[in-house]
């Protein structure tokens, strides 16, 4: 079975159509396709695909699955967001651990594979007569012609699990970014560790609109876009820039959100667009500023004895690092910075007794401190970066595989690379 499935939302976009058309034809376009939805959700024949946001492709690949022989073999072409994107989860575990894959040939979107439509997608050959134990992958194709000279990257389906438990995502990237994921998620992931906890700003714009103020309160509200990387840059909109702290609060009752707002906090965008080169961007949040739902934020709650300020600085660093930055990008399918996303993302914890550890984690804290402190916004820290490479266990060369990935410019590599060898020394 050969197949090209359309790649639509069932849901409509309200402004794109009533703008080619008259009311009363998007109202019967509204209520066909409301029918399809209730359809596709209530008939029994969809149950991979039909959560979040359905999508023609995701439907019509189940119904091929389950209508075709069990020794029948699939060629597909789909959109390239199949291979990590959460609404396809549950349809990209099927194939995974049920059938074989021959073969991922994935597209980017300058490819241009189909005349008309800028889309990145990747063609997919499925065997349905036996189980694979490897993925072969070959990403980031420029044009239909590579497809034949390809050489797919042979994945373990036992290394797609043990790195992406959850949900068998399929990152585009080559052999030796393979091994640097492998290496790097051999730390536990940010969800994993006890004394760190993630939350979406407890400030729903729409919901809480009447507790927001003009007028100077006292108690700023942050929104994602006052959030850059170690810095907080809060200008003044012409609507509501402030919250009224004792209606907000009574509104949001007995929440756990209600005390954070009590201690100082590590808050990020929510919305970061996918062609920035800094997708994590994350700052300090003081006590009585309030965040909007535009924002994430951590709490720091270390055992009794630990140093909660050199380790708010430290998970700081990490969520600014280039490291972090390039694995987040990996998997990130759309503008938002989901916290199940954040929470997946490896973290290194820290071995004090181990000498080397000790100190280039103090290495880390001293250097985030000064930053803090300086006024200009920060782009890359040899110092901090080179740190968290060695953390990680990075090898030079390795080091450079993920600077270049992120476009770090020549002079700046020269400055990490010179104080990573430098750091060897440290112990």
């Amino acid at each position: 079975l050969v197949m090209n499935p359309p790649y639509d939302n069932l849901k409509l976009n309200i402004s794109e159509f009533k703008s080619s058309i008259c009311e009363n034809d998007f109202q019967e376009i509204k209520r066909r396709r409301e029918e399809e939805i209730n359809f596709f959700k209530k008939s029994g024949h969809y149950k991979l695909s039909n959560w979040g946001m359905l999508n023609y492709y995701r439907l019509m690949l189940e119904r091929a699955l389950n209508i075709t022989s069990p020794k029948s073999r699939l060629g597909f072409i789909i959109p390239s967001t199949f291979l990590c994107d959460k609404s396809a989860l549950k349809l990209r575990k099927e194939i995974l651990l049920r059938y074989k894959v021959d073969g991922i040939y994935d597209f980017l979107e300058r490819a241009k594979i189909f005349q008309d439509a800028n889309q990145a997608v990747c063609i997919v050959l499925l065997d349905k007569s036996s189980k694979g134990e490897t993925i072969p992958v070959a990403s980031n194709l420029t044009d239909i012609k590579e497809l034949y000279a390809a050489r797919p990257t042979m994945i373990p389906l036992k290394m797609i699990k043990e790195i992406f438990p959850d949900d068998l995502a399929i990152p585009k990237i080559t052999r030796d970014e393979w091994a640097i994921l492998k290496k790097i998620h051999q730390n536990p992931s940010l969800r994993e560790v006890p004394w760190i906890r993630i939350y979406r700003g407890e400030v729903d714009l729409t919901i809480y609109k009447d507790c927001l103020s003009k007028a100077n309160t006292g108690y700023k509200l942050i929104r994602g876009d006052h959030i850059t990387r170690y810095r907080l840059v809060w200008v003044p909109s012409k609507g509501e820039n402030f919250v009224s702290r004792n209606s907000f609060l009574k509104k949001l009752g007995n929440s756990e959100k209600a005390e954070h707002t009590n201690v100082i906090r590590i808050a990020g965008q929510q919305v970061s667009n996918m062609m920035q080169r800094w997708r994590l961007k994350f700052c300090l949040i003081q006590p009585r500023n309030f965040l909007a739902n535009s924002c994430n934020y951590l709490i720091i709650t270390p055992n009794k004895g630990e140093m909660i300020d050199s380790l708010r600085l430290y998970i700081l660093a990490l969520l600014n690092s280039c490291l972090l930055n390039w694995r987040f990008k990996l998997t990130s399918t759309n503008n938002h910075i989901n916290n199940y996303e954040l929470g997946a993302l490896p973290i290194k914890l820290i071995n004090h007794q181990d000498r080397r550890e000790a100190a280039l984690f103090n290495l880390i804290i001293k250097r985030v401190r000064e930053i803090l402190q300086e006024e200009r916004t920060v782009d890359i820290d040899p110092q901090v970066e080179s740190a968290i490479f060695h953390l990680y266990k990075l090898a030079p060369e390795e080091v450079k595989i993920i600077l270049k990935s992120e476009g770090i410019d020549q002079r700046s590599i020269e400055s990490i690379m010179e104080y990573f060898f430098y750091l060897r020394g440290i112990r």
